[in-house]
């Protein structure tokens, strides 16, 4: 895969998330719900909201109860890192988020 665009993120912890005020290159996790949700990096900034399978803060550890769940979220020194990549549908930007940065493909 070739990188098109290169693009800073950074993340925010939220209790609620209001789509309206989602702003762009920002990671909002909702810990109880354990959901990664953002805008897409496609021109129309479509809505994305991920479930989290294992949520990693420096080292510590959260499971989700939901075993339907496929991202891993990991977070050491502010910077955030998504396993496996995100491909948004449908309008098939696909993206790797690794230290903080995502990696448009």
């Amino acid at each position: 895969m070739r990188t098109l665009k290169k693009v800073p993120v950074t993340v925010e912890f939220v209790s609620d998330i209001n789509i309206d005020d989602l702003k762009p290159n920002i990671m909002y996790i909702r810990k109880d719900k354990m959901y990664l949700t953002h805008l897409c990096f496609c021109e129309d900034k479509c809505f994305v909201n991920l479930p989290i399978s294992t949520l990693t803060i420096d080292g510590v550890s959260k499971q989700s109860d939901d075993k339907g769940c496929s991202w891993d979220v990991e977070i050491k020194n502010e910077k955030i890192t998504v396993k496996p990549s995100i491909l948004n549908h449908p309008c098939e930007c696909h993206y790797i988020i690794t230290n903080g940065i995502a990696n448009i493909v």
